[in-house]
């Protein structure tokens, strides 16, 4: 992104910002972000943008790189335990998984390098709108963003459990064919990680190790989702402030200082939409990759019986939270396109600035 004249001695001096602020209101999903090693930016915490800031050489950065290093250790091992069976649709979900989450982690620290300065230009941005935010909706940006990530959160932890419990009930079943030495719990790790003890022996703390791995992949994969849907959010708020302020001319004269003034929040705006889109594009595009081929893998695997009601449970479950997700997330970027939409045509109910325009 190109050096842009908005960074001004004002936003320098800039602390904290008022409660509709994104900085502030996107907050606990950044909170959640560190603690996973995605987004490694310094200053998520503090009170100043200016604090906001990207570095290669820090903590973050290496909590980064480590992890990045462990996905890949595991798409590694799940590659060579698919090279060792036929080729199926479904032998490869595993290659396919920690591979995904592999590129993810990469991409996150892309977005991670241009974000400071993402969020510098969305300031300047949002505050030079019209404070109407009230207007757009009884809920603030930074209380639909908090009830948005504890939803999916939340949802997502009992998909987890759901999985955990599904395991352990094969694994109970398992057990009458194993030997009187073999315990529930490596009975429970080579089912759930099969790709992991084809290659190597089995050992508890490579067992528990592999769990963690999968844990913190399941997050990657529902946290890109949230990811997605909250800067879509953010943004149509943003789209609705100028809407709501050109709502309340309605039925009005006003004067060209006001419809020139709210033509050029529509193009800062839309202009900061198009900044996000360059540094998102990656992420969007293989959150939908990624989506797609599960609901496939999922479909793919309802046409075989279920063992029991845990595993059919589990798998409806996992199925309708997988496709609410993704059409949520299409919901949201579709209505994101609609504000756009409205915003841009809504000089056209008013004769008389068109009028003032051609003069």
């Amino acid at each position: 992104m190109e050096q842009k004249t908005w960074i001004a001695k004002d936003f320098l001096a800039y602390r904290g910002g008022h409660n509709g602020s994104t900085f502030r209101a996107m907050r606990p999903l950044f909170t959640a972000a560190r603690l996973f090693s995605l987004i490694p930016v310094n200053g998520v915490f503090g009170d100043s943008l200016i604090d906001l800031h990207f570095k290669w050489f820090s903590l973050v950065m290496l909590y980064s790189v480590v992890v990045i290093a462990i996905v890949g250790f595991m798409t590694i091992i799940a590659t060579l335990k698919f090279l060792e069976d036929s080729l199926t649709f479904g032998t490869i979900v595993s290659v396919f998984f920690y591979l995904y989450n592999f590129c993810a982690i990469l991409i996150f620290v892309g977005i991670a390098r241009k974000w400071p300065e993402l969020m510098a230009y969305w300031h300047s941005v949002e505050k030079n709108l019209p404070q109407t935010e009230h207007l757009c909706g009884r809920r603030s940006l930074r209380t639909r963003l908090h009830q948005l990530v504890t939803t999916l959160l939340v949802i997502a932890a009992i998909e987890h459990g759901l999985s955990i419990a599904a395991n352990i009930e094969k694994a109970y079943r398992c057990k009458g064919t194993k030997g009187a030495q073999t315990t529930y719990l490596e009975l429970y790790f080579h089912e759930s990680l099969p790709h992991l003890f084809r290659v190597l022996p089995y050992h508890p703390l490579l067992g528990w190790f592999g769990y963690l791995i999968n844990f913190y992949c399941t997050f990657v994969w529902n946290f890109m989702d949230l990811f997605i849907i909250s800067i879509s959010i953010a943004l149509t708020t943003r789209f609705k402030q100028v809407n709501a302020k050109i709502e309340q001319a309605r039925g009005r004269i006003m004067s060209d200082i006001f419809w020139t003034s709210q033509r050029n929040h529509y193009q800062q705006v839309s202009a900061l939409v198009q900044e996000v889109d360059k540094v998102i594009t990656n992420l969007i595009f293989l959150s939908y990759l990624n989506n797609l081929y599960f609901v496939c893998v999922q479909l793919l695997h309802s046409l075989n019986p279920m063992d029991n009601y845990l595993q059919a449970i589990y798998f409806w479950f996992s199925l309708i939270f997988l496709i609410a997700r993704t059409f949520w997330g299409l919901s949201v970027l579709l209505k994101d396109s609609r504000s756009i939409q409205e915003t841009s045509s809504n000089h056209t109910i008013y004769p008389n600035y068109r009028a003032h325009e051609g003069d």
